[in-house]
C-alpha cells in the first residue's frame, strides 16, 4: 500500500513536524533515521492512523479501508500470556489470514521449538521475534517497524532483519524506524534522515557510498 504525504504539520509543545512530500512506493523498504526527538516515532504513528490531530494530506493507495491494510510493531509490543503458537494464531485470525501460513511464518523467525512456550516468559530477543511474527503474519500491505532490534542480541537481530527482508512484496510497503546505519544500510531501498521534524535528506541505495550524511553516520556510529 502507498502513502503520499504532502504539506504535513504537526506541532505538540516545542516539538514542530513539517513535512512539504514524502512518498512510500509498494515494492520497497524505507530506513527512517535521526536522533532522539527528531519525529521518526511521530510519523510512525501518524502513517499507522493512531495519530489524527495534524495538518496536511496524507494519502493511503487504499482509500477509506487503509486501517485494515496496516500492521505496526510498536517500541513496546504486548504480547499476550499465552502460547507463542496462540499469540500468533489470534493476530492471524483478527487480519482474517489463512492459519495454513502460520507453519511458514514459525520457520521465517525460527520458532518452531518455541510455539508451545508461553510468549511472556521467553527471553527478550524471543519475544521481540514473537512480536515480529505477528506482524508479518497478518499480510498487510503497509508494514510499520519502530526500532525493530533494540536492545537485541547479534542472532536475534540476524534473523529479525532476515525475516523483515522476506515479507517484502512488490505489493507492499515496509517502514523501518531505527538508529542503527548499518542495519538501515542492511534493509533498505532508501534511507529518510530526520532532525528537528523535517526532512534532512533521502537516499536511494544506488548512492549510500556516495553520500556525505551516510559516511558521517558511519564515522560516529558503531554497528
Amino acid at each position: 500500500m502507498e502513502v503520499s504525504i504532502r504539506n504535513l504539520v504537526y506541532g505538540k509543545g516545542e516539538f514542530n513536524l513539517n513535512i512539504c512530500e514524502l512518498n512510500f512506493k509498494d515494492g520497497n523498504i524505507y530506513g527512517i533515521l535521526g536522533p532522539n526527538g527528531s519525529g521518526k516515532s511521530t510519523l510512525l504513528k501518524i502513517l499507522s492512523g493512531s495519530l489524527k490531530e495534524y495538518d496536511g494530506i496524507v494519502e493511503f493507495s487504499e482509500g477509506k479501508n487503509k486501517t485494515q491494510n496496516i500492521s505496526v510493531l510498536s517500541q513496546k509490543p504486548y504480547l499476550f500470556n499465552c502460547s507463542v503458537r496462540e499469540n500468533i494464531k489470534m493476530s492471524m485470525e483478527w487480519a482474517k489470514v489463512n492459519l495454513d501460513k502460520l507453519s511458514e511464518i514459525e520457520k521465517i523467525l525460527k520458532l518452531e521449538s518455541l510455539m508451545e512456550r508461553n510468549a511472556t516468559n521467553l527471553s527478550g530477543g524471543e519475544m521481540q521475534r514473537v512480536a515480529i511474527a505477528r506482524v508479518i503474519s497478518q499480510n498487510k500491505g503497509l508494514m510499520l517497524f519502530d526500532e525493530p532490534t533494540a536492545s537485541i542480541d547479534p542472532i536475534n537481530t540476524k534473523i529479525i532483519e532476515e525475516a523483515i527482508l522476506k515479507s517484502k512484496k512488490d505489493d507492499r510497503c515496509i517502514v523501518v524506524v531505527t538508529h542503527n546505519i548499518y542495519q538501515a544500510i542492511r534493509l533498505c531501498d532508501k534511507i529518510i534522515f530526520m532532525n528537528m521534524g523535517r526532512i534532512v535528506e533521502e537516499i536511494d541505495k544506488a548512492h549510500i557510498k556516495e553520500n556525505e550524511i551516510i559516511r558521517e553516520y558511519l564515522l560516529h556510529t558503531s554497528s
